[in-house]
Order: structure tokens, then C-alpha cells, then sequence
């Protein structure tokens, strides 16, 4: 018997003979997706994974009620029960709906989830729909970097259509003001499909949404303080940390945003005892070692106004920033009256808590800045 390493697409004969009877059974296998029972549930995703293998684009006719099973699924019991065979059989699912389907057929079935017209869904619906999203993009891309030989031309392929529309609903979306756990993962996980295989597709301006996408959903929400007056706040204020959510997952996302992000750094002129007669001094150049975030310092450098437009009324968000960017990025002339300015408004309009983490937070910022001087 012949072993295939790859199975190779099925004959013309046999794939027009499964799509001619798909239609019999196609709705009623629906049912059975979200049994509560695992062996069913099973059954029916393996009948789902040959189906779509066989009728290729065909299942466009069942697309919306498929999506509507498959969210179900993910949002259901027939996730929670813990079976990785099951989860791992409708993973195949959606990555073979992707790797099928025209990007733009799915994306207008799952975009709501990331808008604001998804308010009628509950925040399990919608992190569902993001789950499946991610896998159907998964499969895209993978079909797209399955092209051989590879074609220099070809781009961002049928995705040229969804990635921008995609990278402006993630920069927009209300999920990233108070993320939960399972938004955040779902998030990211959403983020790491495109950025990094399609990340020299990428124009500036989507890199600079997706270093705030990043940004959001590494800051930590404020603690809610319990203080009784003015003199304790000051009396039990300590240098916060710099507390990150998910800091690894930071890392990964900075380190491709700033590979391909087409930009170069300024060259800082060498500190010498001429420059002591001009006029603007020049101070030497912060080595990695000192701050490591300087790596990350031309990235930062272009991309920190636009980010910094977007902060709204997030502290989190503006505490992440702060923490992540290059000290001679926040100390710029260029970006220095925006970050004192934001951290006044924060200071004074917050919360009592946001007021609080914010003292602490300028506190953190001029011991970074002493370190240097």
C-alpha cells in the first residue's frame, strides 16, 4: 500500500460525487457537532473534515450555518469537556474552511465579533468566533506559503482583501480596553497567525496599529487600591513593577514588528569633548546592556505618536507604553510634552486607584531617568 506523506487532492470523479450528495446529510451532521456527547461529536467532525476536503469551495452554500455550529463548539460544552482529539478534529475544520474558502467569505462571517455591531453577542460568542477566525486564517496562510515555487509576486495573495480591514478591527475593538483572560488569549493568538509569516507584507502604518494591539494586550488592568486618605496613599506609595501580562508573548510580537517594520534608526552621534561648544548638546547613546528596550528603539521611535493618539482614556494601556518604550523615546523633544501630559490627565481626572498608580508610575519613570544621568 502506498503511504503518502502529503495526501494528494482527490480525483475529479469522486470529489463531484461527494459534492453532489453533501447536501443530504451536510445539515443534519450540524446537529451532531454540538452534542454533549464526545463520540458524536467526533463523528461529526471527522464527517465535516472529509467533506470539506471533497467539496473544496463547494461548502460555501453551508457556510453561515456551519460557522454558527462551529461557534457553538467553541463556546459550549463540546469544547469544555477537555477532549483534544474532538478540539484537535474541529481545528482541522476551520483550518481546511480557510485553506478552501475565498479569506473574504469568512472574514464577513466572523468580523461582528471584533466590532461594535457584536453587541448582541455574548463575550463567549465572540471570543468563539475569534477562535475560528484565527484558524481559518491559519489555514490561508498556510495555503498561501504552500505555493511552489514560491512567487515574489504574489503578496498577500486572496488575504490582500482581508489583512488591512482585519489589522484596523483589532486596532479599534472594545475587547482590548478590559480584556479577560480568554479574550486576551484569543487575541493573541489572532495577532500571531498573520504577523509573523506575513510580516514583510506589512505597511508601516499597519505595523504601528499592531504595536498598539501588542501594547494592549500586555498591560495589566489598575489594581483597585483600598486607601482611606491622602496620607496613607503617599505614605504606601512603592515603585510599581513593571508588571506585564503575558511578557513572553510581548517579546515574540516586538521582536517581528520591529524586524520588518521598514525602518531605520538614527544614527546618535558619538559623545565627544567637541560637542561641548555647540550649542545643543549631545548625550552619548544608551547601550543595550544599560536598556535593553533600545533595540526596540527605532520601532518606537515613528511609531510612538500614533500609539500614543490612541491611548484614549486607558491607563493600562499608557502604563504598558511606558514601560516597554526606550527611555530616549519618552524623554524625546519630539514626544517628552505628550507623556507628561497624559500623565497629569491621568493624575488628576482618574480614579482614586488610577491616581495612585499613576504617582507611582511617574515615580518609576524618574528612576529610570536617574540611572542615566
Amino acid at each position: 500500500v502506498e503511504v503518502y506523506k502529503t495526501l494528494p487532492r482527490p480525483r475529479l470523479g469522486s470529489r463531484c460525487w461527494v459534492r453532489t450528495h453533501t447536501r443530504r446529510y451536510i445539515k443534519a451532521t450540524f446537529n451532531d457537532v454540538v452534542d454533549f456527547r464526545d463520540c458524536t461529536a467526533l463523528s461529526a467532525g471527522r464527517l465535516l473534515c472529509m467533506s470539506i476536503a471533497y467539496s473544496e469551495e463547494g461548502v460555501t452554500e453551508w457556510l453561515q450555518p456551519m460557522f454558527a455550529a462551529l461557534v457553538k463548539f467553541y463556546s459550549g460544552r463540546a469544547d469544555a469537556s477537555g477532549d483534544l482529539q474532538v478540539t484537535r478534529t474541529f481545528d482541522c475544520v476551520c483550518k481546511l474552511l480557510g485553506s478552501f474558502l475565498d479569506p473574504l467569505s469568512y472574514w464577513e462571517q466572523l468580523r461582528d465579533a471584533l466590532t461594535d455591531a457584536s453587541v448582541t453577542l455574548q463575550l463567549a460568542q465572540r471570543v468563539a468566533s475569534i477562535r475560528v477566525l484565527t484558524l481559518c486564517l491559519e489555514g490561508s496562510v498556510e495555503a498561501l506559503l504552500s505555493v511552489s515555487p514560491p512567487d515574489p509576486t504574489l503578496g498577500l495573495g486572496h488575504l490582500q482583501d482581508v489583512i488591512p480591514d482585519l489589522i484596523c478591527a483589532l486596532h479599534s475593538t472594545d475587547l482590548l480596553l478590559a480584556p479577560s483572560d480568554e479574550s486576551r488569549r484569543a487575541l493573541w493568538s489572532l495577532l500571531f497567525a498573520f504577523l509573523e509569516p506575513l510580516q514583510e507584507h506589512l505597511s508601516f502604518t499597519q505595523i504601528s496599529k499592531l504595536l498598539f494591539v501588542t501594547l494592549a494586550l500586555s498591560s495589566k488592568a489598575s489594581p483597585e487600591l483600598a486607601v482611606t486618605s491622602v496620607d496613607t496613599n503617599l505614605r504606601d506609595l512603592q515603585v510599581e513593577e513593571e508588571e506585564l501580562s503575558d511578557p513572553d508573548l510581548l517579546r515574540r510580537a516586538l521582536a517581528s514588528l520591529g524586524a520588518h517594520a521598514s525602518v531605520q534608526d538614527r544614527k546618535v552621534p558619538e559623545f565627544s569633548l567637541d560637542s561641548l561648544d555647540d550649542d545643543v548638546p549631545v548625550l552619548p547613546s544608551l547601550e543595550a546592556s544599560s536598556d535593553p528596550r533600545v533595540v526596540h528603539q527605532g520601532l518606537f521611535g515613528k511609531a510612538f505618536a500614533e500609539v500614543l493618539a490612541h491611548l484614549d482614556d486607558s491607563f493600562p494601556v499608557f502604563r504598558s507604553v511606558l514601560y516597554v518604550s526606550p527611555l530616549s523615546v519618552l524623554t524625546s523633544s519630539d514626544h517628552a510634552p505628550a507623556v507628561l501630559a497624559k500623565l497629569e490627565c491621568f493624575s488628576t481626572t482618574g480614579s482614586r486607584a488610577v491616581r495612585t498608580a499613576c504617582q507611582s508610575l511617574g515615580v518609576h519613570l524618574s528612576l529610570r531617568c536617574a540611572r542615566f544621568l
